[in-house]
């Protein structure tokens, strides 16, 4: 299976609250956007499902180590920047693996949001 370092630093970006976190977020959004032009070019396995739902898991896992009513808002950016991730890598149409299932039963564990829960729906419906 073809390695990138795109999760490790997607990760990055999600969990990250610093300036330079939100500036490499966009860049590999933007990134995903210019490999959906050149999709046909491209490895069919670039972001293998059994990796984004370990992404999930990190990200999860990290959203619990977030503590007080103040860092409501910090969680949601967090499962902002995964949605918007989670929806740049499914237009690019770069998700392999087919078993779907297995990211929306991740998602359904992580707190309210509605870019997940409109990344779920649309995924359910393909």
């Amino acid at each position: 299976m073809f390695q990138t370092p795109l999760l490790g630093l997607v990760r990055w970006t999600v969990i990250g609250d610093e300036d330079i976190h939100c500036r490499l977020h966009l860049c590999l959004l933007q990134c995903l956007c210019e490999a959906r032009k050149t999709r046909a070019t491209l490895r069919p396995d670039i972001v293998p499902v059994k990796k984004v739902t370990l992404l999930i898991q990190k990200v999860e896992a990290a959203l619990d180590d977030i503590d007080g009513t103040e860092e409501a808002s910090r969680r949601q950016e967090c499962l902002d920047r995964l949605g918007q991730f989670l929806h740049a890598v499914t237009a690019a149409k770069l998700l392999s693996g087919g078993k779907t299932a297995e990211i929306i039963s991740c998602l359904k564990r992580l707190p309210a949001n509605r870019l997940i829960q409109a990344f779920v729906v649309n995924l359910a419906k393909g």
